[in-house]
């Protein structure tokens, strides 16, 4: 399946799904003021996995072959703990004053997102430089 882009989750959150905002009906959270900004912050981080300068910081590699975040690898090692709370500890939090939504990685433990928010290493600043970068260029 590999990596989904930013453009493959903004045509992923077109396909009428009943959402309220605001006590009205939304067609489209794209287009919507007050959603569309997340939708499009999410897009630059599904972007930023499919940068080939950011893919080793971001993503392993499957046992079938494709790519997938890090906040998903089965640790099998030291060093797999320590990518996955280093990219877990930078992740979405870097977006030049946008909220942090550790919340999203859900599916990581309360503990190694406390070590990780610790522990930033250089990684952290390629992926908020990136991220920045991201932004300028989809807005």
């Amino acid at each position: 399946m590999g990596l989904r882009t930013g453009d493959d989750y903004l045509a992923g959150l077109k396909d009428n799904r009943s959402i309220w905002f605001d006590g009205r009906r939304i067609t489209d959270v794209t287009d919507e003021p007050g959603l569309r900004n997340t939708a499009l912050t999410v897009a630059q981080y599904y972007d930023l996995q499919n940068n080939p300068d950011l893919s080793d910081l971001l993503t392993y590699e499957t046992p079938d072959g494709d790519r997938a975040h890090l906040s998903f690898i089965e640790p099998r090692s030291i060093d797999d703990l320590r990518r996955r709370a280093a990219v877990v500890g930078t992740g979405a939090g870097h977006h030049e004053g946008g909220r942090r939504r550790e919340s999203a990685q859900h599916h990581v433990s309360p503990r190694a997102r406390r070590s990780s928010s610790r522990r930033r290493g250089s990684a952290s600043g390629s992926i908020a430089s990136a991220f920045a970068s991201s932004a300028r260029a989809r807005t």
